[in-house]
């Protein structure tokens, strides 16, 4: 059973830039996704900032 839950949220940087090219110069991040269960998260289109990082954090839209 899961009882922690850390969420780490990067604004404008796409997952694959994160989990392939640049993971070899983040150690403390490869280290953390090792260890981790991690995805990407589906936000408001468009995703402009201060809208996107409420979806994700409500699992509601923009109009709810």
């Amino acid at each position: 059973m899961i009882d922690r839950v850390f969420v780490i949220g990067l604004d404008s940087a796409p997952p694959e830039l994160l989990y392939h090219e640049f993971i070899d110069e983040l150690p403390n991040i490869r280290r953390i996704l090792e260890r981790s269960i991690y995805g990407a998260m589906k936000s408001c289109i468009p995703a402009i900032t201060i809208p996107a990082w409420i979806v994700m954090a409500t699992g509601k839209t923009p109009g709810e």
